[in-house]
This record gives structure tokens, C-alpha cells and sequence, in this order.
């Protein structure tokens, strides 16, 4: 579903608020730590925000965890990055995200890192956007004829835009871009949202913990009125 179709369809219109809470409670239902989930939520909703279909990734990428039975999707360490998939599996986006938020130095100094496959890469960049933001830092991610430019004041998409719902992905770079523009930027408060996939996300959620041991946030959002 492209862009246009994702604001003007007549389903539903969700607050970002509810969509980070909502993909924060579905992530822990579906065994992501309290941490990860917070990461989850806010991938959600920092993507819905531009307009791209971040509820929808993060559904799929839950539906897939649940499937592998927790074995398909690992957590990730910047040493998985240059090395061969030899048998750890599919990455998961989230945990790659965070991973090289968590070290934004290593970034300004000219390290470049490539993961061997990462599911629904998309759900990486929001927590890499935001790094960029704070370190004001110009960060390129790429993947199958795609290239997203994260600046500290929003992102760029370089060609096959298609790129942004692969499932499945392979030789993920990541790295300082040397120019960068804004394209992207936070442009509404509310997201319209496919019935079905707000009920998967609800279904994931029935299972989480009791809400107050969920982290859902933690800081105050940049992304437009009473956004993240």
C-alpha cells in the first residue's frame, strides 16, 4: 500500500499516542523485553507519523517472531555486523536499531556496518533517525536499491521505494552519508489504520504484563503536535 493510500483510506483514525502505546503492549506480548518494546512502540509511531506504514511492518514483524516460535529473530550486536549469515538467522530490525542508536560515535567516525539479513529493515530507522537527530549526525541505510538519508531533520528516500516492505533483507549497510535532505518530515497526529492490522496488534497486546510494567516511552516526542 503506498503512501496516499495510507492517509486517505477511510479506516480509522489513530493518535500516535495510541499507536506507540498499542505497538509498545503488542511487542511485549510477543516477548519483546520492556526495553525493545518501548523501541517498538516508538518505531511505530515514528514511522506512521511520516506517512509510512510503520503499524503494518510491525504486525508483520510480530506475526513472523510468533511463527519461528521466538528462534527466527535475534538480537543483535554490532560484531554481527560484516560477518556472513552463518546460522544466527534473521535479524531483528528492532534490535539492530538500537543497537547502533546506542553508539553514535562510532557512526561520526566513519564506521560503516553491514548486516548479513535483517527482517522488515524498515523498523530500524526510526531509532537510527532519532540518533541522527541527537548527534545531528547524516546517517544512510541500504538495502535492495533502496537508500533512506536520516538527518536531524527528517529523512529522503533513493530509489526502489518497493525496497521499504521487503520482508526479508540482505547485506544491510549502514554508515555517514555525506548529503542529506529532509523530504520526510513529521506531517500529522494521526494515522488511519486497516482494522485488521490494529486487531492483530490488540491480539499481541491481550498477552503483555500488566501495563505499568511496560516502558512506553520515556522521553517527550518531536513529531509534530503531541508527537514522539
Amino acid at each position: 500500500m503506498s503512501k496516499v493510500d495510507l492517509l486517505r483510506h477511510e479506516w480509522p483514525a489513530r493518535p500516535l499516542d495510541e499507536i506507540e502505546g498499542l505497538g509498545a503492549r503488542a511487542a511485549r506480548g510477543a516477548g519483546y523485553n520492556e526495553a525493545l518494546s518501548g523501541q517498538a512502540g516508538r518505531a511505530a509511531r515514528w514511522l506512521a507519523a511520516r506517512g509510512l506504514p510503520g503499524p503494518e511492518a510491525l504486525r508483520a514483524l510480530l506475526v513472523l517472531q510468533e511463527r519461528s516460535g521466538g528462534r527466527g529473530l535475534h538480537p543483535v550486536s554490532l560484531s554481527d555486523s560484516g560477518a556472513d549469515d552463518d546460522g544466527r538467522g534473521t535479524l531483528c530490525p528492532i534490535s539492530v536499531g538500537a543497537a547502533l542508536a546506542a553508539s553514535p560515535d562510532r557512526l561520526s567516525v566513519g564506521e560503516r556496518f553491514v548486516f548479513a539479513t535483517v527482517a522488515y529493515p524498515m523498523l530500524a530507522l526510526p531509532a537510527i533517525g532519532l540518533m541522527a537527530q541527537s548527534s545531528d549526525q547524516i546517517v544512510g541505510v541500504a538495502w535492495h536499491g533502496l537508500s533512506v538519508i536520516l538527518t536531524a531533520k527528517g529523512l529522503s528516500l533513493r530509489g526502489d521505494q518497493g525496497g521499504l516492505h521487503t520482508a526479508s533483507a540482505t547485506s544491510v549497510v549502514i554508515g555517514q552519508a555525506p548529503i542529506g535532505r529532509a523530504d520526510l518530515r513529521p506531517s500529522c497526529d494521526r494515522r488511519a489504520i486497516d482494522p485488521d492490522v490494529w486487531a492483530a496488534l490488540e491480539g499481541f497486546a491481550a498477552r503483555a504484563p500488566s501495563p505499568a510494567g511496560i516502558v512506553m516511552g520515556g522521553r517527550p516526542s518531536a513529531d509534530g503536535p503531541g508527537s514522539f
